[in-house]
């Protein structure tokens, strides 16, 4: 068993690679091997000549062009150096400000965050139903209060409050706020986006089709309140809006037929609704609600004469008037309105007139209700009936049924740049 183990190994070690190697050489033992070629080298191959043009574009291929001296390599931009302080280029104006672009200043960087706002409450908002009747631009024709202008008697007090407004290119919308309250519709108009979802918002990008920043520049805002308790806030709101050069004007007259009059005010100081029932309309009507007293007395403005008056300086594009005073409306304001023809679209362009009925059961209105009626629909039948005699283009004013009343308290800071409201 051992002898046939070692025949075993002896037989792979040895035999088999010797007959192995016999069989691969092919070639007795005791020839010496020759050396196998150098297959690389005779792999070589010799290629054809090429034709002579492509012979010399590779030539060409081959040259070494001389390399571009350094002046006329396009010289680099030197690293900009800013100030840490100023941020400014080194080689800016010394006396250019950090804040001259626009896009750098904080106003617009904030005017920008606003949009956002602004964008985000537009998306949320229900689709518009508001359709003005844009009148015809017929520059032919006078305009519709221009006979009432040179029939006119002179009033001193609309002249003098013109006076105090900004220059006739400076106003090319206009709003007119009669019952300005807490001033928180104009706010509406200047700072839309603390009130996305207040209907006025909306309605006012709808009227005018433009951004609030555009408004900013371009559009001038006059409201008028009676109200003493008032007073204070709104000229606070008006110094504010001045800072960032916004034209807001708040006016404490009555708005009326004539002017230079002396009404009593009665309201609630300490109304928790802000007040907005104060008005001029008698002693009668406050004796009937117990918590209503005398807080004072305000002058009237001939409404028509001032509106007529402020178009005729500005011409602008468009006006659109608010009215809510507290049943005033129908003590001579509108036959005075109707009478001046400011009530047609070439003028007020659009408004919205709230009408009071529950002073038709507490005061005797029927002088003026018989004509007008009770109601916005009402009166606007007989608008349409007088438009169409007196209007240049036959068209009246266009009347929004607008009811807002959202943010009666206000509640929203003032801009940056200003203090806080008194309290």
């Amino acid at each position: 068993m051992k002898l046939s183990t070692k025949a075993i190994l002896i037989t792979f070690t040895i035999i088999v690679p010797v007959i192995a190697a016999i069989f691969y050489l092919n070639e007795p033992l005791n020839v010496p091997r020759e050396r196998k070629p150098n297959l690389k080298l005779k792999l070589k191959l010799k290629l054809p000549s090429l034709p002579p043009f492509e012979q010399k574009k590779k030539e060409e291929d081959k040259l070494e062009f001389p390399k571009r001296s350094p002046t006329t390599v396009v010289q680099k931009r030197a690293p900009r150096t800013t100030n840490k302080k100023t941020k400014t280029s080194p080689t800016a104006s010394p006396t250019a400000s950090p804040t001259a672009s626009p896009t750098a200043s904080p106003t617009a960087s904030r005017d920008k965050a606003a949009a956002v706002i602004l964008e985000r409450g537009r998306k949320k908002r229900k689709p518009s139903k508001v359709s003005i009747k844009t009148p015809k631009q017929n520059t032919d024709q006078p305009s519709s209060i221009e006979s009432y202008l040179n029939s006119a008697a002179e009033d001193a007090l609309v002249d003098k409050i013109i006076a105090g407004f900004p220059a006739a290119d400076e106003c090319q919308d206009i709003y007119f706020d009669f019952g300005s309250n807490l001033g928180v519709q104009v706010r509406k108009w200047f700072e839309p986006y603390k009130y996305t979802d207040a209907k006025a918002t909306w309605l006012y990008e709808d009227l005018f089709g433009v951004g609030f920043v555009h408004r900013r520049r371009t559009s001038c805002t006059f409201g008028f309140e009676i109200s003493p308790r008032h007073k204070p806030r709104l000229e606070h709101l008006q110094t504010c809006y001045k800072k960032s050069n916004w034209r807001a004007y708040f006016l404490d007259f009555a708005v009326g037929a004539v002017s230079g009059e002396k009404l009593t005010v009665y309201g609630n100081p300490k109304s928790r609704m802000e007040d907005w029932g104060a008005n001029v309309m008698g002693s009668e009507l406050a004796s009937k609600n117990s918590k209503r007293r005398e807080t004072g007395t305000v002058d009237t403005i001939n409404i028509a004469n001032f509106i007529a008056k402020m178009s005729a300086k500005y011409k602008p594009k468009q006006i659109f008037m608010k009215m809510d005073i507290e049943g005033a409306e129908f003590t001579g304001t509108l036959d005075a309105m109707l009478k001046a023809n400011v009530l047609c679209s070439d003028v007020i362009r659009s408004a919205s007139i709230e009408f009071h009925a529950n002073m038709f059961k507490q005061l005797d209105l029927h002088e003026y209700t018989d004509i007008y009626g009770k109601s916005v629909k009402s009166f606007q039948k007989v608008l349409s009936t007088h438009a169409e005699k007196h209007c240049r283009d036959g068209t009246a004013t266009s009347f929004i049924s607008l009811d807002d009343e959202s943010y009666i308290h206000d509640g929203k800071a003032l801009p940056e740049n200003c203090e806080p409201f008194p309290i």
